[in-house]
């Protein structure tokens, strides 16, 4: 087999072997990759906190962020929380100074890295956490890479397909591969670089049997990923490998004869595979019988030396690994054991302190208290003592009665304060005991804290101890295994002397297996080409087939078309001689005989009319359709090109958003002309109109206002919505997409009222609940955007807008209150007096509206200008007091309405003031409107009325004493759409991504090629150290025969000596050197990773066609992008050709069987000229085809050098300069060609 590689690759120069080592340097590679990838998504950013945000500090007790800032108690920044129980130490209250307000016990301030947010679990949980798995991730296990090694058969591995220039294949989809399923493998250690290597195809076959090298293979290199988790490490299975190790060395006997030839096999296709030279000798006749002596022995020595290769260097893996892995836990463990005791320290040092200005300062204001109780105790007495002195005087008659009665009262009311100061002093120190003893409870909480964090510490230093010992364990294995090391390079001398005879049948074997190997493969590429060649055929024929079945699909439908047209022709011609006939009678029977001409004249021209705009529309309809399929396929051929990045941000969702507004708002006006034409609305509302008219046009009436009205409040709050969108700032609309699904509700919404106005079903009975709710919820959808800080509309339209919506308003109210005007008519005095109320009002209202539009119109100036802020924040609350008024009567109006029905009053008349209070009660009760029990719903609404009229004129007064255009800001210009912006950023960020790429592939192949001149250096010191070891072996074979020679082998070996110490002097220096250059280039490489990765993981796709950001990359963009487009466009044009060819085809089959044979003409005589010019348009045909090859073959392909990209642009520039002139010349000679008198000969 490799032979025949090897022949292989001396005829194709760009195949190359892979030797073992290799492949094992590119799994130390992709060990370094995966390591950074897994510390690079370890790395998670620093949490920043909102207010009202849910948080839960380092005790688990749960709240809502109320302050963030610093405080005057103490330095630093900290976090207020709200409590949800009462766990805290004070009210948001600290020293005098309120930072927010709660109930008693429920506040607490923290630090900030005493926050975490619900679910987790706190910092040092999280440490812990993540050094365990960073060591247990480390410390993956020998054993289970060898078994995987194992059950990876040797055919598996020769049917992968090569590696490419890196050294591994690339993924197909041009993103990079995921580094979370990559185990990292150890590097190989320097000790083995001098060791022959067992070969990769031996391993399948010691597959089953029961030896003791089964468990210590090493793994084959495959491609197949590892798995993500592998059991760790543990020292039972370490002193058992080192048991096994001891035992296979004390007994080489047991070996086996299959064990055997499958290590001679192993070791001499390893020989071949590392193509190192063999010096050929020359032996004697008694050294060759001393070779056949010793050849069992000798077999028994290699099996020993591969045993013990095998061992040396899985115990080399192992103890490298495991050094790296326990300096790796111990400086995490180092870390995380500073960081939290240096964390936990800094905590209980700060709160110790806080604690202990708090004890001090409730001592102090303790001693203070006792001080002033004592003064006031002094004070009592006296005043006790001054007052038995003053009743002994008292008694004794010293003074008057008048005057000794002042006196013991005012000594009763200085006796009285004494008490209640007596009484305060005494809730104070009660308070204060209060204090101290919680703050005692507090000190001795956290000094059980801190008992409980010296434990974890004691814990973490068992643990280390542990660590330890299971290091001095692994170094004892280490020391075992390097006396071994003497004896491998003992019995390799003796091993050298059976590879000659070996080496011609393993030779043999290898062609024959090659050859076989080679024909399976060949078997199976060709059963797989013919089984995707047959999938292409029958897709091929399904697809034919599909076009079959959609043409006689589309036929049939001609077909019916053409059926149903002919009998609507022929009935329409059938009525139309009935009506001449009619026409004909009717003249012989009227005297006019003028206008019996006319009519008929008349009526046919607007039956014409008629017929002709039906068919129009008919047709325009159709149009409009196939408008509309072309421009959704064209959207999705274009959503083709755009990059999987496209897809994964959800940018159709923001573009929905934009689009969503202008759609609603054409449905609407749509709405509002059709509602308009439907009920017939008037532009006023007048008392004589309404009543004479019947009960169901007023209905109607109402309902069509109302309807109206629940338009306009949706069209005002939609226009604000889409102004929002539209002026976003770029982070804001980020997270906009969420309201897609609500945006879309109030779509559909809209559009069944539309589809209800199709189907003609439409009518007063339709409930309005729909607009209603879309209305309400498209009021949140802008409170939403207005608290995400977008920008509101605050132009003139918006005032006007909202004037519409009162217009409205008030024609619906003036409405309901006529029609319930006329139904009450004998209730009494009252009723029709605040009906006529709201009538009065109601036009009121319209007239202000009118007079307030009327500037806003013709006003230039004032269209210029900002709306006031205080009119801008008092249209949403306007709109919602009007839109509670309309509401309640028109939901009072349907149950006055449903009650006549109820008592079958289908005119309503005469209905009692009773019924109809209890009526407006209870639905204002049902709705919710107006739950003030003081004020009576109507009264209610008549106050919202005042509300709104007493606005509209201080508006209107405003704008007539020019107060909103002195000195006011004029309306900002319209910004950049966000969508443009976000397009932008995602350009740059693409291109800042590709140009990242483009550098760390540089560095890559830098990489790759210092490793590939250290791999040379290491086989020529390889080779080296194995010449050394023939020539001492030949230095010790000829001292027994010839003493004539021992002198120069002696000096050739001095030689050799000399020449392996400078050169393994050059190569420990060249090495050194590398070695540096390498990990500089590594350092590079990650912060480029880093950085990429930041920029964005999925910005990697070469697909996206953006513009660079340097100079180096933008030379010929903009033309290899016009280039790539033209090919596929002639390529489209060419796919459509070859359809549009196979439907003729088809078409021209079914007419030569449908249709008779024509009759064909012998054909004319062609002159020379003729030929000559169908040879040259040929020619010219073949130039295009030629020309479309070479641009599809040289199109704009990122994934390339940019020196082969120049070199294909060039390659293209001349071709097309050829081109050109050879089409030139050849349309030249068709037009000298061409005469008039040179085509045809009759």
């Amino acid at each position: 087999m490799l032979i025949c590689l090897r022949n292989f690759s001396s005829r194709h120069p760009g195949f190359r072997i892979r030797t073992v080592h290799d492949l094992h340097s590119l799994e130390c590679r992709d060990q370094e990759s995966a390591a950074e990838d897994s510390m690079a998504e370890s790395t998670s950013p620093v949490k920043e906190w909102s207010l009202n945000e849910r948080v839960q500090d380092s005790r688990g007790d749960q709240g809502v962020i109320a302050f963030i800032g610093e405080t005057q108690f103490a330095v630093g920044k900290w976090i207020g929380i709200i409590l949800d129980e009462p766990k805290g130490k004070n009210n948001g209250t600290v020293k005098d100074i309120r930072y927010f307000e709660c109930s008693e016990n429920h506040g607490l301030f923290v630090r900030e890295n005493q926050v975490y947010p619900i679910g987790s679990s706190s910092r040092r949980e999280s440490i812990a956490t993540s050094g365990a798995t960073s060591l247990s991730g480390s410390t993956a296990s020998l054993h289970s890479i060898a078994d995987q090694a194992l059950t990876t058969p040797a055919a598996n591995r020769m049917k992968k397909p090569a590696p490419g220039p890196g050294g591994l294949k690339p993924p197909a989809s041009g993103l990079p591969a995921p580094s979370s399923k990559t185990i990292p493998k150890t590097a190989t250690p320097a000790s083995r670089l001098s060791l022959p290597h067992p070969s990769s195809q031996a391993v399948p076959k010691a597959e089953g049997k029961p030896t003791s090298r089964q468990g210590v293979h090493l793994p084959a290199p495959t491609t197949k990923p590892l798995p993500e988790k592998a059991e760790p490490i543990k020292v039972e299975n370490i002193k058992e490998q080192k048991k096994d190790v001891g035992e296979s060395a004390e007994r080489p006997h047991k070996i086996s004869q299959s064990d055997r030839r499958e290590s001679v096999e192993s070791e001499t296709s390893h020989k071949s595979e590392s193509e190192v030279p063999v010096i050929l000798k020359v032996e004697s006749v008694d050294h060759a019988k001393l070779r056949r002596e010793q050849e069992s022995e000798v077999a028994k020595l290699r099996l020993q030396i591969e045993q013990l290769e095998l061992h040396k260097s899985q115990m080399a893996r192992a103890h490298a690994d495991l050094q790296k892995q326990l300096q790796n836990a111990e400086r995490e463990a180092r870390q995380a054991k500073e960081a939290i005791n240096a964390d936990e320290v800094t905590e209980l040092q700060e709160t110790i302190e806080m604690l202990t200005l708090d004890k001090e300062m409730a001592e102090e204001k303790f001693d203070q208290m006792e001080r002033d109780y004592e003064q006031l105790k002094l004070t009592y007495e006296e005043a006790k003592l001054e007052l038995e002195v003053l009743q002994h005087e008292i008694k004794e008659g010293g003074h008057g009665e008048l005057s000794s009665n002042f006196r013991a009262d005012e000594l009763q009311r200085k006796n009285e304060e004494l008490k209640v100061a007596l009484i305060k002093l005494r809730d104070i120190l009660n308070d204060e005991k209060s204090d101290k003893q919680k703050l005692t409870k507090e000190v001795n909480r956290l000094e059980d804290r801190n008992s409980e964090l010296e434990k974890a510490v004691e814990r973490m230093k068992a643990e280390a101890g542990r660590n330890d010992e299971i290091l001095a364990d692994l170094r004892e294995q280490v020391d075992a295994a390097i006396g071994a090391e003497e004896m491998v390079e003992r019995l390799t001398e003796q091993n050298l002397d059976m590879e000659d005879k070996l080496k011609e049948l393993r030779d043999t074997v290898d062609d024959y297996e090659a050859m076989v190997s080679m024909n399976n493969e060949m078997i199976e590429m060709n059963g797989l080409k013919e089984r995707f060649l047959r999938e292409e055929v029958d897709m091929a024929h399904a697809e034919v087939a599909a076009l079959k079945k959609a043409i006689l699909d589309r036929q049939q439908v001609v077909t019916d078309l053409e059926v149903t047209l002919h009998k609507y022709r022929d009935l329409t011609r059938q009525l139309q001689q009935e009506n001449n006939e009619l026409r004909a009678q009717l003249q012989q029977q009227t005297s006019n005989t003028q206008s019996s001409q006319l009519v008929p004249t008349t009526v046919d021209y607007k039956l014409k009319i008629q017929d002709d705009k039906a068919n129009t529309e008919r047709i325009d309809y159709k149009l409009l359709n196939i408008r509309g399929k072309i421009l959704s396929k064209k959207s999705d051929y274009l959503a083709l090109f755009m990059p999987e990045l496209f897809n994964l941000n959800r940018e159709e969702a923001y573009v929905q958003v934009c689009l969503l507004p202008e759609q609603i708002l054409m449905k609407l006006e749509l709405v509002d002309a059709e509602v308009r034409l439907k009920f017939d609305l008037p532009n006023a509302v007048e008392m004589a109109k309404l009543d004479g008219y019947s009960a169901q046009k007023r209905d109607q009436l109402v309902y069509g206002y109302c309807f109206m009205f629940l338009v306009k409040t949706l069209e005002m709050w939609d226009r604000d919505v889409d102004f929002a969108v539209r002026n976003a700032s770029v982070e804001t609309f980020s997270v906009m997409n969420e309201l897609e699904g609500q945006m879309q509700r109030q779509d559909d919404s809209v559009q069944y009222y539309i589809e209800l106005f199709k189907q003609g079903r439409l009518d007063e009975l339709i409930t309005l609940e729909y607009l209603e709710t879309s209305a309400l919820q498209m009021s949140e959808i802008l409170t939403r955007l207005s608290a995400m800080d977008s920008s509101q509309r605050s132009s003139m339209d918006k005032l006007k807008d909202f004037l519409d919506v009162v217009s409205v308003a008030s024609r619906s109210i003036a409405g309901i209150a006529d029609s319930l005007s006329l139904q009450s008519q004998n209730s009494g005095p009252e009723l029709p007096k605040w009906l006529q109320d709201f009538v009065t009002k109601s036009e009121e209202m319209l007239d202000l509206a009118r007079k307030t539009k009327r500037p806003l119109e013709s006003d230039n100036e004032l269209r210029a200008v900002v709306l006031p802020d205080h009119v801008r924040n008092r249209i949403k609350p306007l709109m919602e007091s009007i839109q509670k008024v309309v509401m309640l009567c028109y939901s009072w109006y349907k149950a006055v309405g449903s009650h006549n029905h109820l008592q079958g009053n289908a005119e309503r008349v005469a209905v009692d003031s009773a019924t109809l209070k209890s009526l407006l009660y209870s639905e204002n009760d049902r709705g919710g409107f107006y739950k003030s029990a003081a004020v009576s719903p109507q009264q209610s609404m008549l106050n919202s009325l005042d509300e709104v009229r007493s606005t509209l004129r201080t508006y209107w007064t405003e704008i007539q004493d020019g107060e909103w255009t002195r000195g006011a800001i004029k309306v900002p210009e319209v910004q950049k759409h966000p969508l443009r912006l976000r397009s932008e950023a995602l350009k740059k960020n693409l291109a800042d991504a590709e140009e990242l790429k483009s550098k760390i592939a540089a560095k890559d192949e830098e990489i790759a090629e210092i490793r590939r001149s250290l791999r040379a250096k290491i086989e020529e010191v390889s080779e080296l150290q194995l010449r050394r070891s023939m020539a001492e072996r030949r230095q010790e074979n000829a001292s027994k025969t010839e003493d004539d020679k021992s002198s120069r082998l002696a000096a050739q070996n001095t030689d050799l000596q000399q020449k392996l110490a400078s050169l393994r002097a050059e190569y420990e220096s060249e090495s050194v050197h590398l070695r540096s250059q390498i990990e500089l280039l590594e350092s590079e490489k990650r912060q480029m990773e880093e950085k990429l990765k930041q920029t964005s993981k999925r910005f990697l796709s070469v697909d996206m066609p953006g513009k660079p950001a340097t100079g180096k990359a933008s030379g010929s963009g903009d033309f290899q992008v016009d280039g790539q487009v033209d090919v596929l466009r002639q390529v489209i044009a060419n796919l459509r050709a070859e359809v549009v060819a196979a439907k003729s085809e088809q078409v021209k089959r079914d007419l030569e069987e449908r249709l008779p044979p024509l009759k064909v003409h012998p054909p004319m005589r062609r002159d020379v000229t003729v030929e000559r010019i169908g040879k040259l348009r040929r020619q010219l045909a073949s130039l295009e085809a030629e020309r479309l090859g070479v641009y599809a073959r040289t199109a704009l392909d990122l994934t390339r050098p940019k020196e082969e990209r120049d070199k294909l642009l060039k390659e293209r520039r001349t071709y097309e300069t050829e081109f050109q002139l050879k089409s030139r010349k050849i349309r030249l000679d068709i037009l000298e060609l061409s005469g008039p008198a040179k085509n045809f000969i009759f």
